[in-house]
């Protein structure tokens, strides 16, 4: 199988699966044209959706989506994980701003399990990564509970969604004060088979 390893910045969402590169063949020592989707498989990696389309909420205290991404059935293996990476902001007040990450069956929007949470009240912004990871069958799933930092004193996040059937991921946001405002900044989904 060819090296892809330095090619990740060729995968984004927006490149087509038939599309064809050149690579060096280290086993072969030889040019090899490939397609993405051969390349997507060798790494590892399969980019499911990214925006960089501010989405804002405020006005009310409800819990709030701001982005749904669809799973498609049967994508995720019995130990195959979604790595979801969000940059959002936020006024400065001493109030509570709240992002989530829910994961559910499709159309769970609100209702799916929630799996990560990041509140904060003064900082303007954050980037956050969490892996969402099935656990040895296709309806169980764990995920680290905080989304903006690597430590939590909280406990992991569990839930027993069955990815063999179609499922999203439900990127909230809520806001303790009606006059405060949360923004999501961007999202990137991708499978890590």
């Amino acid at each position: 199988m060819p090296r892809a390893d330095s090619y990740t910045p060729l995968l984004g969402a927006d490149v087509a699966d038939g599309d064809t590169i050149i690579i060096w063949d280290l086993s072969a020592v030889e040019l090899k044209r490939i397609t993405i989707a051969e390349l997507r498989r060798a790494i590892g990696i399969i980019p499911v959706a990214k925006s960089a389309v501010k989405v804002s909420h405020t006005g009310d205290t409800s819990e709030f989506v701001l982005a749904t991404i669809p799973i498609a059935a049967g994508v995720l293996g019995v130990n195959s994980r979604l790595r979801i990476t969000v940059m959002y902001s936020n006024n400065s007040t001493a109030d509570n701003k709240t992002l989530a990450l829910r994961f559910g069956a499709s159309g769970a929007g609100l209702a799916g399990s929630l799996m990560a949470v990041q509140t904060v009240t003064t900082t303007l912004s954050g980037h956050g990564q969490v892996d969402l990871c099935n656990r040895g069958a296709l309806n169980s799933q764990v995920c680290s509970s905080a989304l903006g930092s690597q430590l939590s004193g909280l406990d992991v996040y569990t839930s027993s969604i069955n990815t063999a059937l179609a499922s999203e991921i439900a990127i909230t946001g809520q806001l303790s004060n009606a006059g405060d405002s949360i923004v999501l900044e961007g999202y990137s989904v991708e499978i890590i088979l």
